[in-house]
């Protein structure tokens, strides 16, 4: 299994070869072509399972966390534009 929550925009290795089943080697990616497709997150690490916070008693905002601060997709340019307009907690160094 070639497992990863990266994309192949920024590691090549991982693009899905349609063929390589034939070889033997599968894909647990954030992809929905592979053949386990993984959720961006863990069960075991957030408790989504407790009770649903009330809105008005809820931070009004929006989390950012990325761990590549130079995208190809300009994605830090986008959220530095969203703070201007609510508040934006960086989980990262980005």
């Amino acid at each position: 299994f070639t497992y990863s929550m990266e994309g192949s925009g920024y590691y090549p290795t991982l693009k899905i070869d349609p063929y390589a089943y034939k070889r033997n080697q599968y894909y647990a990616t954030t992809s929905f072509d592979s053949e386990l497709p993984l959720p961006y997150f863990s069960w075991a690490e957030y408790d989504i399972h407790r009770p649903m916070l009330e809105f008005d008693d809820a931070i009004k905002g929006a989390s950012f966390l990325a761990n590549n601060c130079d995208s190809n997709n300009n994605r830090e340019e986008w959220v530095s534009n969203l703070t201007k307009l609510m508040r934006v907690d960086s989980l990262s160094g980005c």
